[in-house]
C-alpha cells in the first residue's frame, strides 16, 4: 500500500505540471485545495516541505515572491513557443489528415499545462489546408521509411 506522503507529492507534481504555467500560478492554497479534492489530507507546512523536496530533487519549481508565494513548473521538455511552431507544422502539413492532425495535436497539448494546450488546439483549428482523407497515412510513411532503411 502506497503511504499518504508519497501519493501527496505525486499529485501535487501532476497539479503543477497540468495546471501551471508562466501565466497561471498556484499558491499553496490551490495546492492544498487540489489534493484535498482527491482526498488527499494536507496542511501549509507539509506542502511547503514537499515543494522544497521536488524542487531539491530536481524539479524547475518557480517560486514568485511575494505575500503569498506563487508557484508554477519552470522547465519542460519543450518550450510553448516550440510547441506552437510543431502543432502549426502538423495542423498545415497537407499529407496528415484532420483527424490525425487534431490528434497529434492533442497529444503535443500534453507536453504543457491544460490552458497552454487549449491554445494550441485553437492554433491547430485555424489552418485551412486541405486535408487527405487517408487514416492510414502513418503507416503508409512507416513502410516508406522501413523500406528505405
Amino acid at each position: 500500500m502506497q503511504s499518504q506522503g508519497n501519493i501527496r507529492v505525486v499529485e501535487m507534481l501532476r497539479y503543477l505540471y497540468q495546471h501551471t504555467d508562466e501565466n497561471h500560478t498556484a499558491t499553496v492554497t490551490d495546492i492544498t485545495a487540489y489534493l484535498k479534492e482527491r482526498g488527499i489530507q494536507a496542511v501549509r507546512q507539509t506542502v511547503y516541505a514537499d515543494l522544497n523536496a521536488l524542487i531539491t530533487a530536481g524539479f524547475d519549481i518557480v517560486i514568485v515572491k511575494s505575500t503569498q508565494n506563487q508557484y508554477f513548473m519552470g522547465n519542460r521538455l519543450f518550450e510553448y513557443p516550440e510547441l506552437k511552431m510543431l502543432a502549426d507544422a502538423v495542423a498545415s502539413s497537407k499529407i496528415i489528415s484532420a483527424k490525425k492532425s487534431e490528434a497529434l495535436v492533442q497529444k503535443l497539448g500534453c507536453l504543457t499545462s491544460i490552458h497552454q494546450a487549449e491554445q494550441l488546439k485553437g492554433l491547430a483549428s485555424l489552418s485551412s489546408r486541405v486535408k487527405p482523407g487517408n487514416e492510414k497515412v502513418y503507416y503508409i510513411i512507416d513502410s516508406i521509411h522501413s523500406a528505405i532503411f
